[in-house]
């Protein structure tokens, strides 16, 4: 699942053609599919952790926990089993400050790690920020400044964070109705205008 997501994204995002519906259908439709999916694993099996399923596999649960965003309840659910699991040495921490921030962040609140960042490069506020990377080293992060400096190096020659908004804009306005993707497309276009918007 990890693996699908990972190439749809890289496949969507490193694209200089324009994209069409069609494949923001195929798109949504993996998120929809890994988020289900890891509803029943995790009623299942609790959080999936490094002693249940190795360094990969405990980082992969994070990964599509991370991109459930069309589902803030199963987010903070998953946050208090990952935040559990990083108490008992079964999870990194740098995991949970990911998470933490993503949650924060898409509440309108302050983010803790600076690691959600808008349109144009900038992290969105952060609580506390003076003694920010203090927060990072503990979390297992890099310094701020340096994790800056290699998203902006990772973005070069692809299309600017900006206009990638603002092609999935034009796309979601364009997506026929559908129940099935009526709170994705709420959820994400929320989200869109948070990033866009500084």
């Amino acid at each position: 699942m990890a693996h699908r997501d990972q190439t749809a994204r890289k496949a969507w995002f490193d694209s200089t053609k324009s994209h069409t519906v069609e494949n923001l259908k195929h798109f949504i439709q993996i998120d929809l599919s890994n988020t289900r999916r890891m509803k029943q694993i995790i009623s299942q099996f609790g959080w999936p952790g490094q002693s249940m399923v190795g360094e990969r596999g405990c980082e992969a649960a994070w990964l599509l926990i991370q991109h459930a965003d069309h589902d803030p309840p199963f987010q903070k659910q998953c946050f208090i089993l990952l935040e559990r699991a990083v108490e008992n040495n079964d999870a990194p921490a740098s995991l949970l400050a990911y998470l933490t921030d993503r949650i924060l962040v898409h509440e309108g609140k302050p983010q803790v790690y600076g690691t959600q960042l808008h349109a144009n490069l900038k992290p969105f506020p952060i609580e506390d920020e003076t003694h920010v990377d203090e927060r990072r080293m503990k979390a297992g992060l890099q310094p701020l400044a340096d994790y800056l400096s290699q998203i902006q190096t990772t973005l070069v020659n692809r299309p600017s964070p900006h206009e990638q908004i603002m092609e999935m804009k034009q796309l979601l306005s364009e997506l026929p109705h559908s129940p099935e993707y009526e709170a994705y497309v709420t959820q994400i276009k929320r989200l869109l205008d948070m990033m866009d918007n500084f």
